[in-house]
């Protein structure tokens, strides 16, 4: 049996009507599965979740994790998990979580306790926009502030495991601007996005690549940048990455809210974006093919409807077969996507191409898992097929069994089942 996804469709198993009762913000997925949500929100399905709440692999609230009390007023704006199962949780106008004091940065037991022994207090003067964990379990945290713990830190700042500030880190004087992306590269070096124009006394426009140290790394040829905000870094597998935003150009050349860099800040022109999204990309994510998912603000790319969620081909053309009709309602304000394929969204969303979902987060059937191991079998549909669309031709691992999902197929004995999007079991004929 191997899961075939044909187009992004909603797994109707993860809607619990009616949902979050405001925008969600923030989302993490732990090792098991469950999905840690933070936002503005102070309910789920009607249950107190004061601005952050743990869902089930299925969408059920886990009340094993108690965030009752939670954060109290603001919003949370990002979450990162631990190695030991511990969340980091930052954002604006935290100022205390289960009645203890704190400023816009906390962690969380993984029971939703307070973990008194993360010492940020006086915290972070301002907003998190970003957090990132180091393979070393140091914390990188960047946003709109200047100072943590009453020590200068311009819009980032590195801590120790204890919450403590890395003065090995050195930083000051930062960026001018604020941090809205944070990513690690394998060798240590930290790719920094946001609305900035220089790093201390250099000038680096919305992009910048910093030594382990905290130092500017001068061999990224991102100058003179983008012309506008960087929202979201995604790192590849080969050292290039992909950038979205609010810019619509990246040293010059026309790239309208996506594009892919080169490991040295060299802008990749092989991947087209000219014309591009209508907005800013707000989360990113990198398939196995090459190809990249991304869900923002947008609502058209190229010139053709997307409803806020979108996948690209390898050269950056539109990859209609990710889904068709209207897509989401409104804006997707993050994005997991998980192992077996499956996309988590969070944001001010209520719909997907019609269908009503939980009110701020939703899970789709996504793209196709790739054969990693094992032999394949090449299958393909006959016309007489009633089930699926003819002419297709699609391989199948035979050592590789995931649980059978709405889209996937199963080989029985001599016969092919097909489990079609809206649940039910139909055939195809093989040749």
């Amino acid at each position: 049996m191997y899961c075939f996804y044909k187009m992004a469709t909603v797994d109707k198993s993860f809607i619990h009507l009616p949902g979050f009762n405001t925008l969600t913000n923030a989302l993490a997925i732990q090792n098991d599965g469950k999905a840690i949500i933070g936002g503005g929100f102070s309910a789920y399905n009607g249950a107190t979740r004061q601005r952050i709440a743990r869902l089930n692999v299925d969408g059920t609230l886990d009340i094993s994790f108690d965030s009752s009390s939670g954060f109290s007023p603001g919003t949370v704006r990002e979450i990162a998990i631990q190695k030991n199962g511990k969340i980091i949780a930052g954002g604006s106008i935290l100022n205390s979580y289960d009645g203890n004091a704190i400023q816009n940065i906390v962690r969380i037991n993984a029971d939703g306790t307070f973990d008194g022994t993360f010492n940020s207090n006086p915290g972070i003067a301002g907003t998190v926009f970003a957090i990132t964990i180091q393979p070393d379990g140091k914390i990188l945290v960047g946003g709109e502030f200047n100072s943590y713990a009453g020590t200068a830190a311009e819009r980032i700042v590195r801590l120790n495991t204890d919450g403590t500030i890395d003065n090995t880190f050195n930083s000051n004087p930062g960026f001018d601007a604020i941090v809205f992306s944070l990513n690690i590269q394998s060798d240590g070096r930290i790719i920094v996005g946001g609305s900035f124009e220089s790093y201390g006394a250099t000038a680096v426009k919305r992009i910048a690549r910093l030594n382990p140290d905290g130092s500017i790394d001068n061999t990224f040829n991102s100058n003179p940048g983008f012309n506008n905000t960087v929202r979201a870094v995604k790192l590849r597998f080969d050292g290039k990455m992909f950038v979205g935003g609010n810019f619509t150009s990246y040293k010059g050349t026309t790239v309208e809210h996506i594009a892919l860099l080169n490991a040295n800040g060299n802008l990749d022109t092989t991947f087209v974006s000219d014309p591009g999204f209508n907005n800013n990309p707000e989360a990113l994510h990198n398939q196995r093919d090459g190809k990249i998912i991304a869900a923002g603000d947008f609502t058209s790319y190229g010139g053709t409807a997307v409803g806020y969620l979108a996948r690209l081909n390898i050269d950056g053309s539109l990859d209609t077969t990710f889904y068709s009709g209207p897509g989401f309602n409104d804006q997707i304000e993050d994005m997991e996507v998980r192992p077996n394929g499956k996309i988590l969204v969070v944001g001010s969303i209520e719909e997907f191409n019609g269908i009503a979902v939980a009110i701020g987060v939703a899970q789709l059937y996504g793209s196709p898992l790739m054969p990693i191991r094992g032999e394949s079998v090449r299958l393909a549909i006959l016309s007489n097929s009633d089930d699926l669309s003819t002419s297709e031709s699609f391989e199948i691992p035979i050592a590789d069994t995931p649980a059978q999902t709405p889209g996937s197929i199963s080989l029985a004995s001599s016969a092919i089942l097909v489990r079609k999007p809206d649940g039910t079991i139909g055939s195809i004929n093989v040749t």
